[in-house]
This record gives C-alpha cells, structure tokens and sequence, in this order.
C-alpha cells in the first residue's frame, strides 16, 4: 500500500538547494531537521519530499534535493516505507503542482504540513492552498535557521508577487488550469510525461 494511502497526516518537505557535487545547502539541511522532527512527533505521518536542483544548460545534478532529504531522513531513523519522492520540480510552483498532480489527487484530503524555511513559508503557503484549494487543511512547521536565509529572503516580496500573478484568473484548486498554465509557462514542465498524463487525466 502506498505510505500515502494510510497516512492520517502528510507532509511536503521543500528542497532548499543542492550544489553541483551533491553538497546540500543549507536551507535544505535545516528543512530536513525540521522535518526529522515533525517524523518523531507524529509517527502516523507520511512524507513526500520534492525538488530537483537542475544546472544551467540542462545540466543535471548527481542527487537531487529531494534524494539527498530521503538518505538524511534515513539515517535519523525514519523509516523509508513513510516517504516518497517527487524529484523533478525546479521551484516552488512546481513543488505544489508536481505533488498534487501525482500523489494528492486521488486522495481524499486530511492535514498536510508544509516544511521550509520561515522566509519561504509565506509563498508556500500561498502555492499550496491555491493549487489545492480549501478541502486540504494545512499546516506549517518552520525549519531552523540557516546561513543563506537572510541571502534568499531579499527577493521573495518579488516571487510572492509573482506567483499571486500566476494564479490570477484560475479558480482555487483548479488542478487541470493550473498544469495547463505550468506548462505554458515554464517549457521545461511540459516536457513532463507524467505531468502531461496528469493534465490529461491519466
């Protein structure tokens, strides 16, 4: 059975970054002690950890973001049947689209955590419930501080801006013209068999 299916809770752990050698930035270490932590209070919950840090040119990474927080999270004790793993997502949007599309669709809603960092969790926020729409009630669990926050927090006025702008016009948890507006938007999301299935149902 899928560790989703009988889960009471989920949680989307949020990748903050990886370097071109497989190295974790530090946003993505501290979101992965937070979500240890969540893994030991609540032992009924279930966690899907996205992301994917892609180089330039279409280089891809050794590991992604969300491979490396699976290893960590196993060698902290939690037990690989309670994660799954959507590693393609390149930001934020993708995280939310990319995890309802393919894990939270068919599920019937209950509690979902959400696992990043302070600066971020406004937006994600924002992604989540907007993609998901009101039926899935969320939660947050802010992550340690790290060193980059103060870096990565100077743009995100811009990026919270920009993803309302995203969802202008698109009923909430319209799941369908959100992958549509995805794909049109961002070429690489369209190159995405499973995510075209989604789009189309399958």
């Amino acid at each position: 059975m899928d560790p989703l299916d009988r889960a009471s809770e989920i949680a989307v752990v949020l990748g903050g970054g990886i370097s071109a050698h497989g190295d974790p930035d530090p946003a993505t270490v501290a979101r992965t002690q937070a979500a240890a932590a969540l893994a030991r209070e609540r032992p009924l919950l279930a966690f899907v950890l996205t992301g994917r840090q892609s180089g330039r040119s279409g280089v891809t990474y050794p590991v992604s973001e969300a491979k490396w927080m699976a290893e960590r999270l196993a060698l902290d004790g939690v037990a690989r049947e309670r994660m799954v793993l959507e590693d393609e997502s390149r930001d934020t949007l993708g995280n939310a689209v990319l995890v309802a599309a393919r894990y939270l669709r068919e599920l019937d809603p209950r509690p979902l955590w959400i696992v990043t960092s302070a600066y971020h969790m406004p937006r994600s926020v924002l992604t989540f419930a907007a993609t998901l729409g009101a039926r899935w009630p969320i939660r947050t669990r802010t992550s340690p501080p790290a060193l980059d926050d103060a870096f990565r927090s100077a743009a995100e006025a811009k990026f919270i801006q920009e993803t309302s702008e995203f969802f202008d016009g698109i009923d909430i948890g319209d799941l369908d013209a959100i992958i549509a507006r995805l794909c049109n938007r961002y070429p690489y999301y369209a190159t995405l068999d499973r995510l075209g299935n989604a789009r189309r149902g399958g």
